[in-house]
């Protein structure tokens, strides 16, 4: 069976709803359960605290010391400490912003790639959105930290 493919508006339209669904998912968690409380990302602890402080004045030590990890999860966690500093970085919960907006532009290459692969508007919009409800929670998992 052979699969008519949709007009470039028609996609047009379901990834800017699939990007809508992801943003407004994230947004409301944002700000229903995390802008209001320090229990996401704060910087609390004393080694939260030097996490902080290497990621601002020593970063390149730092990235050479655990050169086993990749120096990419360092280089953003270390921007929005750079930029604002510590404590508004964990006030605001900068890092789960970061991550937020990364997983709704990964959103809409999902379904980019799935129409690429020649899968129905629809079906690769439905199962974008509900792949964006599924990363949510690793979202937060890995906000957990600094």
């Amino acid at each position: 069976m052979k699969v008519k493919p949709a007009s470039r508006g028609a996609d047009a339209v379901v990834e800017r709803v699939v990007l809508v669904m992801s943003a407004a998912i994230r947004l409301v968690i944002y700000v229903g359960f995390v802008a209001n409380t320090w229990a996401g990302p704060a910087i609390r602890s004393i080694d939260e605290r030097r996490y902080g402080y290497a990621l601002s004045e020593h970063f390149l030590q730092y990235v050479w010391r655990n050169i086993v990890l990749p120096p990419l999860p360092r280089v953003i966690n270390a921007v929005p400490i750079w930029v604002f500093g510590p404590e508004t970085t964990a006030r605001f919960h900068l890092f789960l912003l970061i991550v937020f907006l990364l997983d709704c532009g990964a959103m809409v290459l999902l379904f980019r790639t799935m129409r690429a692969l020649r899968v129905r508007s629809f079906v690769a919009g439905a199962l974008s959105s509900l792949y964006s409800v599924s990363v949510v929670t690793l979202d937060m998992w890995r906000a957990g930290g600094l």
